[in-house]
């Protein structure tokens, strides 16, 4: 008989701390008080229990929180003092700790914390009230910039729409001029004759747009008026740095006090982040565009632009006042009723990024929709080509500027395809010649992601050949293999369905190559014959990927769709508490499912596709294209619903933690942090929170493993 191994275990008692309130708390005025505890054991904490002693008291009254069966291993949660309730008043002390235990009746209990009621004008609850009078201040301001940066988006519409018939000649002028450029450019790299221009010559300017006595003193009314907006929008670009420096000091404020909730301070945090991104920056952005409008010499103001731009930022400023106007409830109810604050935190913040994600899907929509167009004016570009050289042509001027315009085409078609499959995530139709013809592949599912097999395992292989021939049978010969799908939809749906016209078209203008072939012309011209097949394959390529975004498309209508529905439970006024809850989990499930998920990743690949601000200036790769529509609908700015649509739990039971996770430090290195000073600890745990390099948070973790293994074994004698 083999012997057997037994390794005992060791069962260490549990561990506790206080993460909040700090270890002394000043009050001047006897309220509720928060605390926030995390207890964590090697096999499970079963029982914790406040331990409670005020200055008339000689020992302290242990008051069981929760007994927890089966155990957990980590537990947080928060329990409040009501000190009125108490009985506590101006010049007491009240003394407490938390003593946790585990299933073997081991415990473990934090130091001894205290709160003192007292007149202090340092004291906690007096900068709580300080920071609800700050906060009202900024709201203010807040609402003051919206105000302000409404009445430019209204006048700046207005221009537009007073000065349409100008603005678009010039637009319209300066277009042609660009194609008539790149014509020119083309025909001068084609003549080997002509002299190439020097690099470092300055570029020529651009000829002006001839415009009548009228029309200039249209553009210099305009010009003066959009100078006027640029003074206004230079004020709003100051004014919002120093709303962006107010939220910032509110947000640390409010970290650093024990009276607002971890979550509160948290979703500040997040609030500034987003409010430079999504304020500050574009404000910046609009007040330079305003400043290339008004140059002398720039006759395209490109106010449709501007107003594009100037829509998006009032939207998601307006979206911020509704964070910020929820977070401040939720703070000022804390004082009375922290846990019922924070589930009205917590439905507020639902409804709110539901509203979010709905308004970021429908402009994904739109931009789906504008690719989808120039998809099809290509594909009506290459067929007509492909049916001309099909055509018997036999000037020679001919075949040369139908090869001219088919090389020409394909540039663009391959450009739009790669575009195409970058936003779905997807792969584009390899270049293999005599590709067979499959019509009847008309709808396509994502197929599943291959498993990795054992190479070099022959034993491995042939028991799965066993399994498949035990299942399906020996593979017949002759048997085609299953054809590799392209351009599928990123968002899971089916692909839609292939118009029975377009099928018919490909087959006649494969039976019409096929005859070329067989009539011997592939090898009078082979090169076009090779550039019809090329093409064919592009027709085929447009419209699978054309298909694939319609259904993306839909998928993201059936999204918002489940949005709007789900929102509206939510929000109805009068509901019993049960049904609410139901309501607002629905909601939660319905952000948080993976066809959302997908159409966030989706929504950052446009974002790298379009946003220059994502983007590294002076790169000449990074540039937009020149041939990019002049209404193409402006890429929605993920980074008010990206950065917002974060912590969707409040409440901390099942969203992201505010508090650090000491469970993934080892025991000993837990009773390391647990015996330091109340305030180094603090430092360090706060430390832990933040995020930073990762190599830099491993070396905390490994200078308290190594400390705790010197202490466990002790000096050397």
């Amino acid at each position: 008989m083999a012997e057997a191994k037994i390794v005992a275990i060791p069962d260490n008692p549990p561990q506790v701390i206080i993460e909040r309130p700090r270890q002394t708390l000043v009050l001047t005025q006897p309220r509720p008080v928060p605390v926030f505890i995390t207890s964590f054991d090697d096999f499970g904490v079963k029982e914790v229990v406040l331990s409670v002693k005020t200055a008339d008291q000689d020992a302290f009254v242990g008051e069981p929180i929760v007994t927890l069966s089966p155990p957990l291993q980590n537990d947080r949660r928060e329990v409040t003092l009501d000190l009125a309730d108490r009985g506590l008043k101006t010049g007491d002390t009240l003394t407490y700790r938390v003593e946790v235990r585990d299933g073997k009746g081991q415990s473990g209990q934090t130091i001894d914390y205290v709160i003192q009621i007292k007149n202090d004008n340092s004291a906690a609850d007096k900068q709580f009230e300080q920071l609800e009078k700050q906060t009202d201040t900024f709201r203010d301001k807040l609402v003051d910039l919206i105000s302000k940066q409404k009445k430019i988006q209204t006048k700046s519409n207005e221009l537009e729409q007073d000065y349409k018939e100008l603005t678009e000649k010039i637009e319209k002028a300066k277009e042609e001029a660009d194609k008539e450029k790149q014509e020119q450019a083309k025909k001068d790299a084609e003549d080997k004759t002509k002299k190439k221009d020097d690099p470092k010559a300055k570029p020529e300017e651009d000829k002006p747009v001839e415009l009548d006595a009228e029309e200039q003193k249209k553009l210099a009314e305009l010009k003066k008026e959009l100078a006027k907006l640029l003074a206004e929008e230079n004020n709003n670009a100051k004014l919002s740095e120093q709303v962006k420096n107010d939220l910032g000091a509110l947000a640390k404020q409010a970290e650093e006090n024990p009276l607002v909730p971890p979550q509160v301070a948290e979703q500040m945090k997040q609030l500034e982040q987003a409010f430079e991104k999504a304020a500050v920056d574009p404000l910046k952005q609009i007040a330079e565009d305003l400043q290339k409008a008004t140059q002398p010499k720039q006759q395209d103001t490109k106010l449709p632009e501007i107003n594009k731009k100037a829509d998006r930022v009032q939207k998601d400023l307006e979206a911020i006042q509704k964070r910020m106007d929820a977070l401040a409830r939720a703070q000022r109810d804390s004082r009375d009723d922290m846990k019922q604050a924070m589930q009205d935190l917590k439905k507020d913040l639902l409804e709110q990024n539901a509203e979010l994600a709905r308004d970021a899907l429908e402009d994904l929509k739109e931009y789906l929709k504008a690719m989808q167009k120039d998809l099809e004016a290509l594909k009506g570009k290459e067929e007509n080509l492909l049916k001309s050289s099909l055509q018997d042509l036999s000037s020679k001027e001919l075949l040369d500027a139908l090869k001219d315009l088919q090389e020409e085409t394909a540039k663009k078609s391959d450009k739009k395809l790669d575009k195409t499959a970058e936003l779905l995530n997807s792969k584009r139709q390899p270049d293999f010649p005599d590709r067979p013809y499959k019509p009847e592949d008309k709808d396509y599912k994502i197929p599943p992601k291959e498993q990795d097999t054992q190479e070099g395992d022959p034993t491995k292989e042939n028991e799965d050949a066993k399994k498949d021939g035990e299942k399906k049978g020996e593979k017949k010969k002759g048997d085609e293999e299953a054809e590799e799908e392209f351009f599928l939809p990123a968002l899971g749906g089916l692909r839609a369905e292939l118009d029975p016209r377009f099928e018919k078209m490909i087959r006649d203008l494969k039976e019409k190559l096929k005859k070329q072939q067989e009539n011997g012309k592939e090898a009078a011209d082979p090169e076009q014959q090779e550039r019809n097949r090329q093409q064919l394959q592009r027709l085929e390529e447009l419209d699978m990927a054309q298909r694939a975004l319609k259904s993306d498309q839909k998928s993201l209508q059936n999204l918002q769709d489940q949005l709007q529905k789900a929102q509206q439970k939510s929000e109805q006024g009068e509901q019993q508490q049960q049904q609410q809850q139901q309501q607002q989990q629905s909601l939660e499930q319905t952000l948080e499912q993976a066809l959302m998920q997908q159409a966030r990743k989706m929504m950052q690949r446009m974002q790298k596709q379009q946003n220059p601000d994502q983007q590294q200036p002076g790169d000449p790769k990074n540039q937009p294209p020149q041939d990019q529509q002049k209404n193409q609908p402006m890429p929605p700015q993920p980074t008010l619903a990206n950065q917002l649509i974060g912590n969707q739990d409040p409440d901390g039971q099942e969203a992201e933690q505010v508090l650090v996770d000491l469970s993934k430090l080892d025991v000993a290195t837990r009773r390391v942090i647990m015996k330091m000073q109340p305030k180094e600890r603090e430092e360090l745990l706060q430390g832990l929170r933040e995020e930073g390099p990762k190599a830099y948070r491993g070396f905390i973790r490994d200078y308290f493993k190594k400390l705790s293994r010197a202490r466990t074994k002790g000096p050397k004698k």
